[in-house]
């Protein structure tokens, strides 16, 4: 299997969406994320602009027990941090197969406080679209609460068959 760009998207100013534009429907996505903000934004995932609640997630922080959302209008990736220079390395993986829900696993690298001194938050978090009969075309990173993602923050897509 071989990867194809597909996107990138980098935020020239702060703001509250990072939009993939139109990409090639693919049966296997992959995507980087790169998220800064003031911890006080949240990071979550529509696909082809489907705000209806048509969306579940699962999501673990640091290993501990998972906590589940079912009927929501986006996939939820990351909460508010608790840091006050937050930056987000997130990959994520999509099966995009057009007749079957769509499947998402994310993993969460966050820095809350430079240096050595504090180690990186983790979580894990996993999320389906729950709707069939068309690929995705387009990724769509958003914030739903006060904050920004600040300038630079960005969205890659690489897609395979």
């Amino acid at each position: 299997m071989a990867w194809e760009f597909l996107s990138s998207t980098v935020l020239g100013s702060a703001g509250d969406t990072i939009d993939s534009g139109t990409i090639d429907a693919k049966l296997t996505l992959f995507a980087i994320l790169g998220i800064k903000d003031s911890a006080t934004a949240n990071v979550k995932v529509q696909f082809n602009n489907v705000t209806s609640a048509s969306y579940c997630t699962r999501y673990a922080e640091n290993g501990g027990s998972s906590v589940s959302n079912n009927n929501q209008t986006s996939i939820r990736i990351y909460q508010t941090g608790s840091g006050t220079d937050i930056e987000r390395y997130i990959p994520m993986y999509i099966v995009n197969e057009p007749d079957q829900e769509k499947l998402l696993i994310a993993q969460v690298n966050e820095s809350t406080t430079s240096g050595a001194g504090t180690a990186p938050v983790r979580s894990e978090h996993y999320g389906k679209l729950a709707t069939t009969g068309s690929s995705i075309t387009s990724i769509q990173i958003i914030n739903d609460t006060t904050g920004s993602f600040a300038a630079d923050s960005y969205l890659t897509v690489f897609g395979s068959d």
